[in-house]
């Protein structure tokens, strides 16, 4: 479906069920009204109350405004330095050990053997430690980042505007065909 298409469906499904919402509820309040003659009448501010209340595209939206400004918050952390530690620990587990006897290196005139006597080297058990701290700053992509905040606002300002639009939609669908016919009543 084209975009178009499916707006033009989304509205008249709202003006729909804004509609049968009035009626049903003008029909119950009309209908209780002439039996008892004290039963309270809905008013338009009511009627709006309650199609916006149970309105499944309205909640979305505002949900929808929701989620941008948390996407928002979530960009702008990206301009703060970032932290990072890693902390590295091994042991060997078995000793090495190495022996080089005298001269093993070979035998040179003026110096001697190397190694001048018999040599043992034992690796001990015991624990390395490494660690390593890390901070960056993004300084060249900063202004990268200052211009998708400034597009998540205004993509946050324009769910904003859908918001409204809706609501005023709403209103308009429950306020055109029922107050000109008297079944809904404005309050004074």
């Amino acid at each position: 479906m084209t975009r178009r298409f499916s707006e033009v469906l989304r509205r008249s499904f709202v003006k729909c069920v804004g509609a049968l919402l009035a009626i049903s509820l003008s029909a119950t309040s009309v209908s209780a009204g002439d039996a008892s003659g004290s039963a309270p009448v809905l008013t338009l501010d009511d009627a709006i109350q309650l199609a916006m209340n149970g309105n499944r595209t309205l909640k979305i939206a505002e949900l929808e405004v929701v989620k941008s400004e948390d996407t928002l918050a979530s960009a702008r952390t990206h301009r703060l330095p970032a932290f990072s530690t890693t902390a590295l620990a091994s042991q060997l587990m078995t000793p090495i050990d190495f022996q080089f006897s005298q001269g093993a290196f070979g035998t040179y005139p003026g110096i001697g053997p190397i190694p001048a006597q018999n040599t043992d080297i034992n690796t001990p058990l015991r624990p390395v430690y490494h660690i390593e701290a890390e901070m960056a700053q993004p300084i060249v992509q900063l202004y990268k980042i200052h211009l998708g905040l400034l597009a998540q606002a205004a993509t946050i300002a324009v769910d904003r505007e859908q918001v409204r639009a809706q609501r005023q939609e709403l209103a308009d669908s429950v306020n055109s065909p029922w107050c000109k016919s008297g079944v809904i009543r404005r309050k004074f």
